[in-house]
């Protein structure tokens, strides 16, 4: 039900806002990107609309810099709801629970089937 690709913007209450693209597959695996940082982990469709995830982060350019400031590595812990192409997200790194992030995903296509 999810898979795809979004547009995902970031935000956080560190006043700092982000966006990159995520990549939902079939078997419940979520893979993106920005400007700084990769992004790979799993997701579980809960029904009623909910969805969770963990996300591990890794910075591979530049100076470590986001809207969970200067993490280089680490571990989101994700809970959210679908509705229709909308996908939101909210959730903390583990460890930094003072640290809250906001994604709002926007589905842009299906996956490409060769």
């Amino acid at each position: 039900m999810l898979s795809g690709i979004y547009s995902a913007v970031f935000h956080s209450n560190l006043a700092q806002f982000g966006t990159g693209v995520a990549i939902f597959t079939e078997d419940n695996r979520v893979h993106g990107e920005d400007a700084t940082y990769y992004y790979r982990g799993k997701y579980v469709f809960r029904g009623n609309d909910q969805v969770e995830a963990t996300v591990e982060i890794t910075a591979y350019t530049g100076v470590a810099n986001s809207v969970l400031g200067p993490l280089a590595n680490g571990r989101l812990n994700l809970k959210g709801s679908i509705q229709a192409n909308e996908l939101t997200l909210k959730g903390s790194p583990e460890g930094l629970p003072s640290i809250t992030i906001s994604i709002q995903l926007c589905r842009l296509a299906d996956l490409a089937e060769l």
